[in-house]
């Protein structure tokens, strides 16, 4: 058997508007996962200078 080609069919409208907002979404899932991140660090290492050594 040869190989074959698929052509890929032009996304729909829908499909660019799923796609953007997924991408959206994930752009902002990752923006808080780096807020919620850098705040426990910065808890913690608050936490740490109050701590006696």
């Amino acid at each position: 058997m040869g190989k074959q080609r698929f052509q890929l069919d032009q996304p729909t409208e829908g499909e660019e508007i799923a796609r953007h907002f997924v991408r959206v979404w994930a752009e902002a899932v990752i923006r808080q996962t780096r807020r919620t991140r850098e705040a426990r660090q910065a808890s913690a290492d608050k936490l740490a200078g109050l701590r006696p050594r």
